[in-house]
């Protein structure tokens, strides 16, 4: 398998998990020696970046007890 995809995946959207492939079993998941992680990098310079005009949406937070 070709390592180049993952590079370019970060470079277009600022985002490095620690592995490439979820695991698609729970015994697979069980042996993962290393967590599975998440880096997000949200000021990155990405080129050709779309930027909506829309105002944001805001959610309102239901406190249940």
């Amino acid at each position: 398998m070709e390592t180049n995809h993952f590079y370019e995946a970060e470079d277009r959207n600022g985002v490095r998990w620690t592995w490439n492939l979820w695991p698609s079993t729970v015994v697979d998941s069980k042996k993962l020696i290393a967590p599975f992680a998440c880096m997000y990098t949200p000021l990155k310079k990405i080129e050709n970046m779309k930027i909506s005009n829309e105002d944001p949406t805001f959610c309102a937070v239901v406190m249940v007890y």
